[in-house]
């Protein structure tokens, strides 16, 4: 009786699993929405704004599930929903008129566009930051800062040159431009400040003029702060509202639109420029856009990454695709299209989340009937790859205060074995690719087993390093001593491992002490080092924290002063430590107690030197 009841039980929650997701890929367009819903019913994510495009064809452009839970209103093809960092795609449009205007090239120095604009470039005057390096998230800036997301105001709208005096952090050039890709919003505020400098005008309005208006996005705009009931309202992770903040970088991402106007966008695309038999933009200018070709991997050889405000992305389906990715509170949004088979998509949810499998699934209902060969393989030039067996590292962090998790943990391994080359990043295991003909440069060109175009090539700087780059946008590693990384990862681990042995060996101290045979003044010379523990706990507390509420990290709060005391008490920690285990040696302490309180005090010491390198020694995100 008992094994029946458990049976019963099992082929029930078959049934309800199966119900609660999609199965196979859909071959119709009521199958793909119908299986979408069971995707935002199982993601929880209210709704949804949608456009396919089959054939050259629109045959869905409208909308799935509600747009305001509190008044149950549905979206429809006029709800308006923010695309976050799709704006890109726009701004890049408009520099692009300008550029066949004649106003300026891609190949002109930012500096000598708008000398009012002031970034540090120590690559000058050999690597200066062009137009062309803006568009492709190639200058070398940092990302936004955690202070600098969004204007906590709902009037005020800071004219864009104020924005880039007021956060000129991140306009510092990491390393030579035009060689590796990171992304980097501050860029596209150069950009749109370029529009407004050349076109005479507010950028926001040029581009309306110029590109929407011709295109024929008739509701789509730039508002920062959206208001009306044609827009959706966005939701967070736990379903709560989320208000609408403007955002400081409003080119990067202040822009709105819908299913019926990205529909006439990716028809756009696919019909090569031209809308209603009129030619809006010239095809070479797509063309131009959709070429990654803005990074050393890029130049020798590698066919996907990032153009101008264009990606292009999809190693592993028979039809690559261009296009872009947004996200900003509340809102996540992909559009993606392929002009060659006339097949496109344009999707934005309410919730902030979940998108991957919701694309996933438009994609492969896309492609399911277009076949095409996987690239020709061909031997391993074992003689020529022994240069570039070895260990590499992550060097292209998009914020420069989070690259000591990169060269921590963001490696992959090089290996030649039984003439086939192998990659093993951190804590996966190995993976065969191989060689495929380069016909547009000069490095080596890889394909994983799944791939229908090349998704890894080497190639060397001009120094002569070996680097390593993916079809994952932004991965760029550079090879390293495998010593000098596995030597920071162990002294990070067992220096951590010692900190959390040492919160334990404080709860028996402290019982001794209670007990009255440990004196209180030993207990607390001994529970020193358990006080880098605490300060990390602060550290990433506040982190979180800060994350969840951009909106008020430029501001000093509580989560911010949790990551700036964070800091300090470990460094206190640190220092007190070290100077109680000399104090141990010389008093005549156990020899046991003694090395193990020395071994805590170097932990601390070690922490505190991660820290200090990575930036977050007494970090005021308020003035980041």
């Amino acid at each position: 009786m008992k094994h029946a009841f458990e049976l019963t039980v099992a082929l029930v929650f078959s049934v309800l699993v199966a119900k609660a997701q999609p199965s196979g890929t859909p071959l119709t367009p009521r199958q793909l929405t119908d299986s979408l819903e069971l995707l935002m019913d199982r993601s929880d994510i209210p709704g949804i704004m949608l456009t396919i495009v089959k054939d050259d064809s629109t045959i869905f452009s409208g909308g799935l599930g509600v747009k305001d839970k509190g008044t149950n209103s549905q979206v429809d093809g006029s709800t308006l929903f923010r695309l976050g960092s799709i704006t890109k795609s726009f701004v890049a449009l408009g520099v692009l008129r300008l550029v066949e205007e004649g106003k300026f090239s891609l190949e002109d120095e930012v500096k000598a566009l708008v000398p009012e604009i002031d970034f540090e470039n120590s690559f000058e005057p050999e690597h200066p930051v062009r137009v062309k390096h803006l568009l492709s998230h190639t200058a070398g800036f940092d990302d936004m800062h955690l202070n600098e997301v969004y204007n906590t105001s709902d009037t005020v709208v800071y004219p864009l040159r104020k924005v880039l005096e007021q956060h000129k952090k991140t306009l510092k050039v990491r390393w030579q431009p035009g060689t590796r890709y990171a992304y980097s919003n501050p860029g596209w505020t150069v950009a749109g400040y370029l529009i407004e400098k050349y076109a005479e005008q507010p950028y926001d309005e040029f581009i309306t003029e110029t590109v929407l208006s011709p295109i024929g996005m008739k509701t789509s705009n730039f508002k920062s702060v959206p208001e009306g009931q044609a827009y959706s309202k966005g939701y967070d992770g736990t379903g709560n509202e989320v208000p609408f903040l403007p955002i400081y970088h409003r080119p990067a991402g202040a822009f709105n639109s819908n299913a019926n106007d990205m529909a006439r966008f990716l028809s756009f695309w696919i019909n090569r420029g031209m809308v209603d038999s009129a030619q809006v933009f010239p095809s070479k200018v797509l063309d131009l856009m959709e070429a990654p070709a803005y990074t050393i991997a890029n130049q020798a050889g590698l066919p996907v990454g990032y153009g101008l405000g264009n990606y292009t992305f999809d190693t592993q389906l028979p039809a690559s695709f261009h296009g872009h990715d947004g996200g900003i509170d509340g809102f996540s949004s992909s559009y993606g299209y392929n002009s060659q088979y006339g097949i496109g998509y344009a999707i934005s949810n309410n919730a902030g989340k979940g998108m991957g499998d919701l694309v996933n699934l438009i994609k492969q209902f896309l492609v399911q009937d277009i076949s095409v060969a996987r690239p020709a393989t061909q031997a391993l030039d074992v003689e020529a790859m022994k240069q570039y067996e070895g260990y590499y590292l992550f060097k292209a962090s998009r914020n420069q205060i989070f690259a000591f998790i990169d060269r921590i943990f963001s490696t992959c391994e090089v290996t030649i074995d039984n003439d086939t080359l192998y990659l093993k990043q951190f804590m996966k295991d190995r993976f065969p690719v191989l060689p495929v003909a380069n016909q547009g440069g000069e490095g080596y060109l890889f394909a994983g087993l799944k791939d229908y175009v090349p998704s890894h090539v080497f190639v060397p700087t001009d120094k002569g390093e070996p680097v390593l780059a993916t079809a994952v946008v932004g991965n760029y590693l550079e090879r390293v001593k495998y010593s000098s990384v596995l030597t920071k990862r162990l002294l990070l681990v067992v220096s951590l491992v010692m900190l959390v042995s040492s919160c334990f060996a404080t709860l028996v101290w402290l019982i001794f002490a209670i007990r009255k045979s440990l004196a209180w003044q030993e207990f607390f010379r001994r529970m020193v080092p358990s006080l880098v523990v605490v300060g990390l706990i602060m550290i990433a507390t506040g982190l979180f924290g800060t994350i969840n509420k951009l909106s008020e990290a430029g501001e000093p709060n509580v989560n911010g002063w949790l990551i700036y005391l964070g800091g300090w008490i470990i460094l206190f920690s640190a220092f007190l430590s070290t100077r109680f285990g000399i104090m141990n040696f010389k008093l005549g302490e156990k020899k046991a107690f003694s090395v193990y309180y020395i071994l805590l005090a170097f932990s601390c010491v070690i922490v505190t030197l991660f820290l200090y390198d990575a930036g977050w020694m007494g970090l005021k995100v308020w003035e980041y």
